[in-house]
């Protein structure tokens, strides 16, 4: 019954991405305002859970180890919105789900986590997975550029700064996530992790809004709070997830799961086509999914 924890999160963190690029298909609405309505919804539907819990003794990590993530979580939200321009929304989501490795080295190298044999294959044929993608990112990214010249060109050095740098932020959330669970009291401590994560990414986000002075439409504020919603549920089962699975079996499922998840959702939810690398992608996460289970 646990691996329902691992199914909840691919399903949740799946739908606030294909949410996102709904959203940034539609004309008159402001991806960047959804971004930050999302992060104040997110905290106030934190509230309740952090206002009526018990945090223990251990909670102050949880504190720490959530306002690390919320920082994590408003700087990737919005280096992934203007990022996408330069290096391609495939090969973005692709690096944010290779960033499993760093949480990955973490629990094995200082929290003692070990390996089989089974997890040391599928986390390898995940790799392989995230790399179709990425093949597959660059030749979507050649056909865009010939049928429209005008895209902005940039170049390499800044190409794997950008994506240095994403793939360093996803990871450092994902190691939040794995701290909170190895230092606090584990569930009872998740209320104050989750409260302090989206309070703090809800600042600056306030803070842009108000500067930004733009009016807000009835429809942003409702997709901004249902991702909101979303991302507190996601949250809260990889959370979930980690206390009955090492790291290094949750976090190669989540992303190879959420990668074959948003592929075919997008395939027939946003009309999106897959060729013969990015479905290779798709075959071989789920096979590095079915081999995790084993172990």
């Amino acid at each position: 019954m646990q691996f329902q924890f691992l199914i909840w999160n691919i399903l949740f963190s799946s739908f606030f991405i294909l949410c996102v690029k709904w959203v940034q298909r539609r004309d008159g609405w402001d991806v960047v305002t959804v971004g930050c309505i999302n992060y104040v919804a997110a905290a106030f539907c934190a509230l309740p859970g952090y206002w009526y819990s018990e945090p223990s003794a251990a909670s102050i990590h949880a504190n720490w180890t959530g306002a690390t993530m919320g920082g994590c979580y408003f700087v990737a939200f919005f280096f992934l919105i203007y990022a996408v321009r330069w290096v391609g929304a495939s090969n973005t989501a692709a690096v944010s789900r290779l960033a499993l490795v760093i949480p990955i080295a973490v629990g094995i190298l200082y929290w003692g986590e070990q390996a089989g044999v089974f997890q040391l294959i599928g986390i390898g044929v995940a790799m392989a997975s995230l790399f179709m993608v990425g093949m597959s990112a660059q030749q979507q990214e050649r056909v865009a550029q010939v049928a429209s010249p005008d895209l902005p060109r940039v170049g390499p050095l800044l190409k794997i700064m950008v994506l240095g740098c994403f793939f360093l932020i996803c990871g450092v959330t994902r190691v939040a996530q794995q701290t909170c669970k190895m230092l606090s009291d584990g569930a009872v401590d998740y209320p104050s992790f989750l409260f302090f994560a989206f309070v703090v990414a809800s600042i600056p986000s306030i803070v842009i809004l108000v500067v930004r002075r733009q009016k807000l439409s009835c429809w942003e504020v409702v997709i901004g709070s249902v991702l909101g919603a979303t991302n507190i549920l996601q949250s809260h089962f990889i959370l979930l997830s980690l206390d009955y699975y090492k790291s290094v079996v949750v976090f190669p499922i989540t992303s190879a799961g959420g990668l074959v998840f948003t592929a075919l959702a997008a395939v027939f939810l946003l009309h999106e086509k897959l060729n013969f690398a990015s479905t290779m992608g798709v075959i071989l996460a789920a096979i590095s999914i079915c081999l995790l289970q084993i172990s």
